[in-house]
């Protein structure tokens, strides 16, 4: 769980790959030596829930390996009705990377898909959702 700056949470409600040692909560427990890692295969799909309907400002993604990621949001429970809210693409993996979100977004669920990697496999560390 994670506390966003309004003092709404956020939770991981879907992750596409998990490995035992490094779970998808890994990235909202806020401790620097946590991190989630993919099991490979691209894209790798990540669905946060916020405890409200929120509107969301950016995404700030640290992890490594990372070179380009969608942002979709949603209001509904059902994963298939996701809009594209902002998109990163790097020639280059950095370690921390922010998208600005389209304005006037309303969600509840927020949809992080890697699409690209410098590797097989990505560790992501943090998450942070400016609302």
């Amino acid at each position: 769980i994670l506390l966003l700056n309004s003092g709404a949470m956020a939770t991981v409600v879907m992750a596409s790959s998990s490995a035992p040692d490094h779970p998808p909560e890994c990235m909202l427990d806020g401790r620097p030596d946590s991190f989630w890692i993919s099991t490979g295969m691209f894209p790798q799909s990540l669905i946060f829930q916020l405890d409200d309907n929120v509107s969301v400002k950016s995404v700030t993604v640290e992890g490594d390996g990372i070179r380009g990621f969608t942002v979709e949001g949603s209001v509904e429970a059902d994963f298939a009705k996701f809009i594209q809210l902002g998109q990163y693409e790097s020639g280059r993996a950095e370690s921390s990377q922010q998208v600005k979100l389209e304005k006037g977004n309303i969600v509840k669920f927020l949809k992080l898909d890697i699409t690209k990697a410098s590797e097989n496999f990505v560790a992501v560390f943090n998450v942070k959702f400016d609302i």
